[in-house]
């Protein structure tokens, strides 16, 4: 399991300090006469920072953050290097159908064409100022400056390619906002792990076939499936298929990364478990539109097969691919008027605010339905990642389904005895009929842990083998026996309690037929083989449910860092989804036959299509729903999951396709959230099926949020609803609610819907000043008063966060004082690593004595209104062997001038200060050492 991993934040230390008396700049090499340090050895840092009138605070040394410099870097850019690196550059006007969306709330309305001449203007702008940076940059290195994309419509910006000496430059044209490292994204990759609890859905259509009856299959609905590619070729895709660009390459070719490209890179195979080759796009595209064409039995018929399937290979060999990447696809998606986009990758960053995530907002902003996967770095909680942070994105997470697998009553006969023993499917070929075993008998041969030694001297060819359970995995035992030549595998449990085994291992090419037994079966099967030769025969074929319903181990889990919404907000299948994949997937000896292009795969990238395809199917039923009415139907029908789970790993539940097709009822929330707009953090309203409280600062105040719902009844008669909410306590940690007096308030508990029309109704929830800190979820509850089978579940959340810092740590904690040699190995200066619990409105950084904890003076300020809670931030320079020290002087309290520490080993200590905007303060410290 992926562990959770926070964006890391870089601050940039600034070393200039401007003068009190006239604004001019004194070098970090200025000193001051030690006397002056203890000039005031009894006044702390704190008291002394209260004193100070509003100009000597603007006069002290400051250190920048990422968001105020427009850094947003990884710590591995060195910014005094030539080397070149890969960069996302945002500019500050807004994409022109954002731009348009957002003037209409505002009141101050622009048109489309105007705002995309302010796009044009931006580009034109830009290109300018870099041509003026290029002709310097060319005096001084050979590396050029280039623009990979330019994007205008759900990012505006360009990605590029540049020294990393050369982008601090990039900040003086006007044009920029801000500059972010161009990040490695991935396919979510498929989950393959014996301990789950596999099912199979046989058809990833599964659930939708009814309507496609009623002639719902997505027709006229453009879906972009934004991913490795596509094999177009497939007999099941190839006339859904309808163009799309490979940005990787940069041609109108999406096809996957082929086998044959593999075998002429001279790359190795496989890289960190993916293949060079890749199949992930193809699969997803099956699930959405796959049309049952191929002229076999396995043809995959998808939840949508009458859609326009559109490629943007996004990622290519090993299913890699560059965040860029991603944001020139949905801006793609955009301007190429596509209904729906489905995203089934991300980068391991839970952040709402990441250049992906904000060009998802923007994409639904300008009218895309965005499908999302939630990820594959479960089961912990905040495992989300980027762009399924995206507050406008429709997330998706796993489940997996309830399967019905044959049967068969085997009769075990030999040596004059015989007995019955149950058998149930466990794995089997794509190509097998089960149905015809039935009366078949086959001489069995005992191979024990089904391991190549143990097949030694024993001929196997077309018989049934018994193989223990235990040593190596079910995949591997079924597939040597098939190699050496057995006809059947006969797989008994080693676990006694068990039963049978309680999995399902699938269909592939490699398979043969597979049954599991139980561990007495087994063991009288076994027993009888050592006494001479036994048959076994398949008689009174049936079948056995094994159920599903239950949320997938691998599921990522929200909420989503700082604003604590629910996601995802549904699940769908993706368990052992049986889907379409190119040719060569199954190995290069069926490179170009179809017949057995098909794999299952697990992983939240196979619930994302599943729930893209039933987005299509209401866009046909209604043109006219928007991402919010899509997004809010879905989680208005989504059914419970069969255990309970908290709402930030489940959201509202499994989809349930026909439900929302037939639904007249739809519930949808205002939440308040935010978003990146015009380079500054600004309000939108989401809207959804789910009550997003978001999350307060324990003030000692009772806390009262409240939230708009709108009810609208599309059906001609009224309906009335009961109306009911309920606190979760332990899923996901939450807090009990009854035991901390948090109470959820409904405007009213019966609720009259008249028919064809709509009702506005209130929730709010209530928190006292002694609830514990944690979060508060559960359901609100609709049910028709008059049909009892009529039940609405809407999710709600809402988190109390702490005061203070999470963590400090100084970085390095070893640095050197003499300046006079170079030490390639000892750093210069230290900063500081922090993590806060709450938002602070400056922090500040004081120098103390290592082992007196004696204050020595200040080091610098930080602007920190615009940092967010939970995310590790990184400031450079906060010691760089010198500080400002106190004077004593209540008219300039603190020198405006460096003093450097003593020549020499020294112990010290680095002590922030958080100050919050109530004026409450919170401390940490920690240790630097110098040589």
């Amino acid at each position: 399991m992926t562990k959770k991993q926070t964006w890391k934040r870089f601050l940039n230390g600034i070393t200039a300090f401007a003068l009190l008396s006239g604004g001019m700049g004194v070098t970090a090499t200025s000193i001051i006469p030690l006397s002056t340090v203890y000039a005031n050895e009894n006044v702390s840092a704190e008291t002394i920072l209260k004193s100070l009138s509003d100009k000597q605070l603007a006069a002290l040394h400051k250190l920048q953050t990422s968001e105020q410099s427009g850094m947003h870097l990884d710590p591995n850019v060195n910014l005094e290097s030539s080397e070149v690196v890969n960069v996302i550059v945002q500019f500050h006007t807004l994409p022109a159908k954002t731009a348009v969306a957002s003037s209409e709330k505002s009141g101050k309305t622009i048109s489309l064409s105007e705002a995309k001449e302010r796009v044009n203007a931006s580009h034109h702008q830009f290109k300018k100022d870099l041509d003026a940076l290029s002709s310097k940059n060319k005096k001084s290195t050979s590396s050029p400056i280039t623009i990979k994309h330019s994007f205008k419509e759900a990012f505006n910006g360009v990605s590029m390619s540049l020294p990393a000496n050369e982008i601090e430059k990039l900040l003086d044209s006007q044009t920029v906002k801000a500059i972010w490292s161009d990040v490695n994204i991935n396919a979510a990759p498929p989950i393959e792990k014996e301990n789950e609890k596999a099912r199979i859905a046989i058809n990833p259509s599964h659930g939708a076939e009814p309507l496609h009856t009623e002639g719902y299959t997505g027709e006229g609905i453009k879906v972009a499936v934004i991913d490795t590619g596509i094999d177009y070729n497939h007999p099941d895709l190839k006339d859904a298929y309808k163009g799309g660009y490979d940005f990787v390459d940069n041609d109108a070719d999406p096809m996957e990364t082929t086998y044959d490209e593999w075998e002429k890179s001279g790359w190795p195979e496989i890289n960190n478990g993916s293949s060079y080759y890749t199949s992930h796009g193809t699969h997803v595209a099956g699930i959405i539109a796959g049309q049952g064409k191929n002229d076999h039995d396995y043809g995959v018929k998808g939840v949508s097969p009458g859609v326009d399937l559109y490629a943007y290979r996004v990622l290519g060999r090993y299913g890699s691919g560059m965040s860029s990447h991603i944001i020139a696809a949905i801006d793609k998606a955009v301007s190429e008027g596509m209904d729906i986009m489905n995203l089934s990758l991300g980068a391991n960053i839970n952040d709402p605010f990441y250049p992906t995530s904000i060009a998802i907002n923007n994409a639904v902003l300008a009218g895309v339905t965005a499908v999302v996967a939630a990820g594959n770095s479960g089961s912990e909680m905040k495992t989300l990642g980027s762009p399924g942070t995206s507050t406008l994105a429709l997330t998706v997470g796993a489940n997996d389904m309830a399967v019905t697998l044959p049967t068969f009553a085997g009769g075990i006969a030999g040596n004059g005895s015989s007995t019955d023993v149950d058998l149930r499917l466990l794995g089997r070929n794509v190509s097998d009929n089960i149905s015809l075993l039935e009366g078949k008998t086959l001489s069995i041969v005992d191979v024990d842990l089904g391991q190549s030694s143990n097949y030694v001297g024993k001929d196997v060819t077309g018989k049934a083998v018994l193989i223990a359970r235990g040593e190596t995995s079910f995949d591997e035992k079924i597939k040597l026996a098939k190699d050496k030549g057995a006809a059947a595998v006969l797989l008994y449990n080693n676990n006694e309690s068990e039963g049978h085994i309680p999995y399902y291992v699938g269909e592939t090419v490699n398979y043969i037929p597979a049954f599991s037994l139980n561990f007495e079966d087994g063991v009288s099967v076994k027993e009888q083989l050592a006494l001479g030769e036994a048959f076994v025969t398949f008689t009174g074929l049936g079948n056995f449910t094994l159920e599903g319903g239950n949320l997938a181990d691998f599921s990522s889990r929200g909420p989503s860092r700082v604003q604590y919404e629910i996601k995802p907000e549904v699940t769908a299948p993706g368990v052992q989804v049986l889907s379409t994949v190119p040719s060569y997937a199954n190995g290069a000896a069926y490179i170009g036959n179809y017949d057995s292009a098909y794999q299952q795969l697990s992983g939240t990238s196979m619930a994302s299509p599943y729930v893209a395809g039933i987005a299509a199917l209401l866009l046909q039923q209604d043109p006219t729903l928007t991402p919010d009415d899509v997004r809010t139907i879905l989680m208005n029908t989504a059914d419970p999951l069969s255990k309970d789970y908290s709402v930030f790993e489940a959201g509202s539940g499994q989809v349930d396709a026909n439900e929302a097709l037939h639904s007249q009822i739809e519930i949808m929330v205002e939440n308040p959230s935010v978003t990146i707009t015009n380079g500054e953090v600004q309000e939108i309203m989401s809207k959804s099926g789910a009550l997003n409280f978001g999350a307060s600062l324990h003030t000692g105040k009772t806390i009262n949020e409240s939230r708009a719902i709108t009810f609208k009844n599309q059906d001609k008669k009224p309906k009335t609803f009961e109306v009911t909410a309920d606190f979760q306590v332990g899923m996901g940690g939450s807090r009990d609610a009854n035991k901390n007096g948090v109470s959820l308030q409904v405007d009213r508990k019966i609720m009259t819907v008249p028919g064809n029309k709509e009702k506005a109704s209130n929730i709010s929830i209530v928190v006292p000043p002694t609830a514990e800190a944690g979060t508060y979820e559960g359901f609100v509850t609709y049910q028709n008063k008059h049909d009892k089978n009529e039940v609405y579940r809407i999710p709600f959340a809402f988190a109390v966060t702490e005061e203070g810092f999470r963590e400090m740590k100084t970085d390095p904690k070893v640095m050197t004082s003499s300046y006079t040699f170079f030490y390639p190995y000892i750093a210069y200066q230290a900063g500081v690593r922090f993590t806060s619990k709450s938002v602070m409105e400056t922090i500040d950084f004081v120098l103390l004595d290592g082992e007196t904890d004696k204050e020595l003076g200040f080091l610098g300020r930080l602007e920190a209104s615009a940092l967010m809670e939970d995310i590790e931030y990184y400031v450079t320079s906060v010691f760089q062997g010198s500080y400002f020290p106190y004077t004593g002087d209540p008219d300039q309290p603190i020198s405006e001038s460096r003093v450097k520490v003593p020549y020499g080993p020294g112990h010290y200590k680095v002590k922030m200060i958080g100050t919050n905007k109530e004026g409450k303060t919170f401390l940490m410290s920690d240790h630097v050492m110098m040589d």
